[in-house]
């Protein structure tokens, strides 16, 4: 289910917003 959406934002060139929103997701 996450790998989904992860792929979904590597292809739509959202490589830095997926680590902050995953560390703000953590956190």
């Amino acid at each position: 289910r996450d790998h989904f959406k992860i792929a979904i934002y590597f292809h739509c060139g959202g490589l830095d917003l997926y680590p902050a929103q995953v560390t703000h997701g953590k956190v």
